[in-house]
């Protein structure tokens, strides 16, 4: 038995990666010197690397070519790295083979084939308009200066946007983005006496 064990486990260090024979079918903790094989048919899959020792390798195989459709997620361990950054990365490529080499505390694990994993943000916003303009006047002329009229509104807030209408659709933002919101002018009040301001 001892030697038994001691074969497989110089097998194991000396010629390669030793191999799950289980397929993964849900999230889980990856182990150093192992290979995975990876069915992201049903749901995305995240995989959790563990804290790595210079030379570790993990390897995660596409195994029904779904990778595309269904992403795998690869994880970093605590504030440990995947290509440089504690970010989340992801493999979108169809049967795939992800090759993860633990290299150092700066790189951490290493691989082809993974992309940072960006996550998309859903934003909800209110839009208020300012009212129309007021008419210009003495108070005491009849035709003088009244109050602008309220102003609209939009939003993908709630169960209504102006005038009562469904909801507006929420925004779908990129982070590291820049998006230009653009301020329209005020309504301006009348020039002439006794006439009503601009909408």
């Amino acid at each position: 038995m001892a030697l038994t064990k001691l074969t497989k486990n110089l097998i194991d260090g000396t010629f390669g990666t030793e191999w799950v024979s289980t397929i993964q079918t849900s999230n889980f903790t990856a182990v150093a010197g192992k290979g995975y094989f990876v069915n992201t048919t049903s749901a995305e899959i995240t995989v959790t690397l563990p804290a790595g020792v210079v030379g570790n390798e993990i390897i995660i195989q596409d195994y029904a070519g779904t990778f595309a459709t269904n992403k795998v997620i690869i994880a970093p361990n605590g504030s440990e790295k995947i290509q440089g950054t504690t970010d989340n990365h992801k493999c979108i490529t169809n049967n795939a083979t992800v090759n993860l080499v633990y290299q150092d505390t700066t790189k951490g694990w290493t691989a082809d084939n993974i992309v940072t994993n960006v996550i998309p943000l859903t934003v909800d916003y209110l839009v208020v308009a300012g009212g129309g303009g007021g008419g210009t006047g003495p108070f005491t002329n009849a035709n003088g200066g009244g109050g602008g009229g309220a102003g609209g509104l939009r939003t993908s807030y709630g169960t209504a946007t102006g005038g009562g209408g469904s909801p507006e659709t929420t925004l779908t933002l990129v982070a590291a983005t820049n998006y230009t919101l653009t301020v329209g002018a005020g309504a301006a009040t009348s020039a002439a006496p006794g006439t009503h301001g601009a909408d």
